[in-house]
């Protein structure tokens, strides 16, 4: 169906006092313009994340993710984000 597509990301963090990470990330589009997402970060834990576009050029979204404070990490505390893409 053309009105849905999954869009399927991995991602490296890399940092230089802490162990690296790796986060899978799959979000499932409504004809982009709405997408919902599910992410599992490496040690830490599951996040969520929700977000909607206009005119496909501005994309606004939220994002959560649970802390871990065994995970001995450094990320001990639950994170909430905004977001603000424009496409030129």
């Amino acid at each position: 169906n053309p009105d849905f597509s999954l869009v399927p990301q991995v991602i490296y963090h890399g940092y230089q006092t802490l162990s690296n990470q790796v986060e899978g990330l799959v979000s499932f589009h409504y004809q982009k313009k709405a997408m919902l997402g599910f992410s599992y970060r490496q040690n830490l834990g599951l996040g969520a994340l929700v977000g909607f576009s206009e005119q496909r050029r501005m994309t606004v979204s939220y994002s959560f993710e649970e802390g871990n404070a065994t995970a001995g990490s450094g990320f001990n505390n639950t994170t909430h984000e905004i977001g603000l893409q424009y496409r030129l």
